[in-house]
């Protein structure tokens, strides 16, 4: 999946620190944004369980940019914002209803979490299975 934004971050960063970290998040996080624009290739389809484990780095990204320096943080807070906002633009606000519906779970947590645990893909791909 093309990442340009994640490209774009300062290459060369330890991996176990936290410049490292939020690099390695945003790319995770990019990907998956990447991945729903382009129709979820390359078979169509996302399981439900892996769409949770995008949200929960997606959680543990807005840890790490955190933990950045001052002087680091906003530019990692910039790409962010521009990743949740291709994010939203590919998703719908359903409270967290079809995420909880797939994996058999109760969506209050999702309700009272961050925004981007209440949005679905527009259209779902973990329903696209047979």
């Amino acid at each position: 999946m093309a990442t340009p934004l994640a490209d774009g971050l300062p290459a060369g960063a330890d991996r176990n620190s936290p410049a490292g970290d939020v690099c390695d998040l945003v790319w995770a996080w990019e990907a998956l944004i990447s991945r729903m624009a382009a129709g979820w290739p390359p078979s169509d389809w996302y399981e439900a369980a892996m769409y949770r484990e995008d949200l929960e780095n997606r959680d543990r990204l807005a840890a790490a940019v955190e933990a950045l320096p001052a002087d680091e943080r906003a530019q990692a807070e910039a790409v962010v914002e521009s990743l949740d906002a291709a994010f939203r633009e590919g998703t719908a606000d359903d409270g967290g209803r079809a995420l909880a519906a797939a994996l058999e779970g109760g969506s209050e947590g999702f309700a009272s979490g961050p925004w981007y645990w209440r949005r679905c893909p527009v259209a779902l791909p973990w329903e696209t299975e047979e």
